[in-house]
């Protein structure tokens, strides 16, 4: 026998138990009623606190088939006002025994000479309970032209409270990491979505259908570790989206002028050089300093829309789909791999720097020559051990901003995508049911065929808000050819 180093079992069992209950009602079929309930149960927190209910409802107005619209049916196929209610609840953050006490740590101890050693447990939640998302929706749906122009539009605010989160905790209090998990946030969720569906063309050879979608939502925090105060460490803030770009507000490459005027300001004590990128003091204190710091951007789109269409005529059909995604700000891996000349050896972006005059540079044929008269570039002058032109660093504060990166790294990703064009032919029937085919279908689709963004990088539906996960891949362009066949 030897000594036990460690005890150690990958094997977890978790259970959940529910109910449910649904009661419909429908009244001469114009008003519509549904009540549900569900009571879950999850082994993953402690008795006491294992069961919720999670209530729903839901009513309908078929305003269309009132007698008083009686005289809107040569144009208004389908109007319906519909309201909706309801709760959910989430336990996924939780660990099969994070609400229990383990002797799962061990720790050394000291008694005289002798060294002895035990286990000890981590601090545990015992109270911690469901996360819920309570949502209210309003909705509308409507149809013109007998359903030739059909579609809905949805408001809903969508409240998440007793959210699941790390609540940071004085390492005294007995916790290794300075953590424990608890119901701690509330987040809302607000916007509209829109459908539109349209049959603009239907007769013997030709038909063509449209559909449109679009959706906007607001994410906004509410409440942070069970108050309303900011946690800066973690970009989170109260009143602002989840997943926000935050740091300095740059105004700018810093002129010979303006320094010169900089220096001369004794009300500035932040001086910035010539080639410097300038940072704005937005509380006009003199100084630049993490007090101005604000949200720059938010990685969730603004808004969103789709487009997609179908043409027939008579065997042909041709078809395409349109996406775009509008006003999020996010992490360029691409950008932060390629313009940063702390490594050498690597190829880089041609960069617009500002060339102060004077400035030593390379020429084409490999010498050192010097720059005649100042090159105004968007980006600060760079020197060889990283530095400004002025000596200090090329961002303010640049290892506690935009955590740890260049803030010229996050970028605008907006962007507008053709997904698919397919072109395809299905055969008459005439033609192939001798051979005992059923159908038969030859067809084109070029996938992911063209971008249009001003995104700096590979590809803007891959960009990552969040820093150093690896994403970031190139597009790819694909030509299909292929058959649809039944027999």
């Amino acid at each position: 026998s030897g000594n036990v180093q460690s005890q150690d079992s990958y094997y977890t069992q978790i259970s959940m138990l529910s109910y449910v209950l649904r009661l419909n009602y429908d009244y001469k079929n114009r008003y519509y009623l549904t009540l549900s309930s569900r009571w879950d149960g999850s082994s993953k927190f402690q008795e006491g606190n294992r069961w919720d209910m999670f209530p729903s409802a839901a009513a309908a107005w078929r305003i269309s088939e009132e007698p008083f619209m009686e005289s809107t049916k040569s144009w208004l196929s389908n109007l319906k006002l519909r309201l909706s209610f309801g709760v959910t609840g989430n336990n996924g953050a939780v660990g099969a025994y994070q609400t229990q006490l383990l002797a799962n740590t061990k720790y050394y101890y000291n008694f005289g000479n002798t060294v002895a050693n035990g286990y000890g447990y981590e601090l545990a939640n015992s109270d911690l309970t469901w996360e819920k998302t309570t949502e209210f929706d309003l909705g509308l749906d409507f149809g013109f032209l007998d359903s030739r122009i059909n579609g809905s539009i949805d408001f809903y605010t969508r409240t998440s409270r007793d959210l699941l989160m790390e609540m940071k905790t004085p390492l005294e209090m007995g916790s290794s990491t300075g953590a424990i998990w608890g119901n701690v946030g509330k987040v809302r969720n607000t916007g509209i979505e829109v459908q539109l569906n349209t049959v603009n063309i239907k007769n013997k050879d030709w038909n063509w259908t449209t559909n449109f979608t679009f959706s906007h939502n607001k994410n906004e925090i509410l409440e942070l570790n069970g108050k309303k105060e900011d946690m800066v460490g973690n970009w989170w803030f109260i009143g602002q989206p989840i997943d926000v770009v935050y740091g300095y507000q740059y105004t700018g490459v810093c002129t010979a002028e303006e320094a010169k005027a900089i220096a001369a300001d004794a009300n500035q004590k932040t001086k910035f050089h010539e080639g410097e990128m300038k940072a704005a003091d937005l509380n006009n204190d003199g100084v630049v300093n993490t007090d101005d710091r604000i949200v720059l951007g938010h990685a969730n789109p603004t808004w969103t829309g789709s487009l997609n269409s179908v043409l027939t005529w008579k065997n042909l059909d041709f078809s395409f789909s349109i996406y775009t995604s509008q006003g999020s700000k996010v992490f360029s891996p691409f950008m932060a791999q390629y313009t940063s000349y702390g490594d050498r050896g690597r190829e880089r972006l041609q960069m617009d720097y500002y060339i102060p005059d004077g400035a030593p540079i390379l020429a084409a044929d490999g010498t050192i020559t010097y720059q005649q008269g100042t090159h105004y570039g968007s980006y600060p002058f760079p020197s060889q051990n990283g530095t400004n032109a002025g000596g200090g660093p090329v961002w303010i504060n640049g290892s506690n901003n935009s955590k740890n990166q260049n803030p010229m790294n996050f970028v605008d990703n907006s962007f507008t995508k053709v997904k698919n064009i397919i072109l395809g032919y299905t055969f008459p029937k005439k033609w192939i049911e001798k051979a005992g085919i059923s159908q038969l279908r030859l067809y084109v689709n070029i996938v992911n065929p063209f971008t249009f963004t001003s995104y700096k990088g590979f590809d803007p539906e891959w960009a990552s808000a969040e820093v150093g996960d690896g994403t970031g891949g190139p597009a790819t362009r694909s030509y299909q050819i292929g058959v649809n066949l039944k027999f």
